[in-house]
């Protein structure tokens, strides 16, 4: 494949908390791109925005035109890659541009792993992900936090709305399921994935295992099947598939450091659901942010799941409650 590279720099202000921690190696930043300039634009906009982004290294893998891909396609891959070589978004970027069509989920698990050789850690977007001034604060400090304890699998940005962690005095919680809306992990995690998943036939005989696999929603293991089927092209289920079997959990942010603004038009990864009516608001963390280790409330999970499994009252009743809450 041909790639492009180009290093750009930054010099922006920080907090107290800021300076701290650019004392430490910061962890790199990874960005998937494809087709969607606008998207990108914004996502690239609020990442520069961030504290900690003028002394982060952020790498931009540009996934290549389909064969037979239109000329309005190729215009907006074109576009996209004049938006992340239109700006020094972070202390230096690096692109790499496909001259094929790799799809999300093989340019998602090449980069990151490519990324985890060099680093042994990151922090990984699409280009439908905005994030939240703090972010890069927030996941840098529970990369810190979290490394050394295994249990957790993942850090993630995104936070659905749930009533019941306005009662927790940490600003995290714990979750069965990862999530893929701004994310960051470690290497010694990322290399345990079997992305071939060799023991589907025997998990899919196993109804107790399955269960147990949608303590994070009830689409779990339908979304596994589809996969296997090749129904869908997803590195973030198998991902969630071995954080289940290794019996391991997702840091969640209190306050949400990033939201999905691929449902505003045409993702090719986006689907409508709860979540596009729920549309996330995400909020700075202004304080020093508090991390723990957590362990899984059970209050906290079945309202997640309710939302990952909704019945249509559970849908009228959290969408009547975002309105109240507005």
């Amino acid at each position: 494949l041909f790639y492009i590279f180009i290093v750009l720099s930054l010099t922006n202000g920080t907090t107290y908390q800021e300076k701290t921690m650019s004392e430490k190696k910061l962890s790199p930043i990874v960005l998937f791109v494809y087709n969607r300039p606008e998207a990108t634009e914004k996502t690239l906009q609020a990442l520069s925005a961030c504290h900690l982004a003028d002394k982060s290294e952020l790498f931009i893998f540009a996934d290549g035109a389909k064969k037979g891909a239109s000329s309005e396609q190729l215009e907006k891959i074109n576009r996209t890659r004049h938006v992340i070589r239109a700006q020094k978004w972070c202390a230096s970027v690096t692109i790499a541009e496909s001259d094929v069509n790799r799809g999300l989920a093989a340019s998602v698990i090449a980069g990151v792993s490519g990324i985890m050789e060099k680093f042994g850690r990151a922090i990984v977007l699409e280009d439908d992900i905005v994030c939240e001034k703090s972010f890069l604060t927030y996941m840098n400090g529970a990369l810190d936090f979290y490394e050394k304890n295994e249990n957790v699998w993942s850090i993630a940005g995104f936070s659905p709305l749930l009533f019941s962690t306005a009662r927790l005095k940490s600003d995290v919680y714990a979750g069965y399921r990862a999530s893929s809306w701004g994310w960051a992990t470690w290497q010694n995690r990322w290399s345990k994935v079997d992305w071939s998943v060799a023991d589907y036939a025997e998990f899919m005989e196993d109804k107790g295992r399955q269960a147990r696999f949608n303590r994070g929603g009830s689409d779990m293991t339908n979304l596994l099947s589809m996969q296997m089927r090749g129904e869908c092209d997803s590195w973030a289920i198998r991902w969630c598939y071995q954080q289940f079997k290794e019996n391991a959990i997702t840091i969640f942010p209190k306050k949400p450091q990033a939201k999905n603004i691929g449902f505003e038009n045409d993702g090719t990864h986006s689907r409508k659901s709860i979540l596009q009516i729920l549309k996330t608001k995400t909020a700075e963390y202004t304080e020093p942010i508090r991390f723990e280790d957590c362990r899984i409330d059970e209050k906290i999970m079945g309202e997640m799941l309710r939302l990952y499994s909704p019945s249509l009252l559970d849908r009228l009743l959290l969408v009547l409650a975002r309105v109240v809450l507005w």
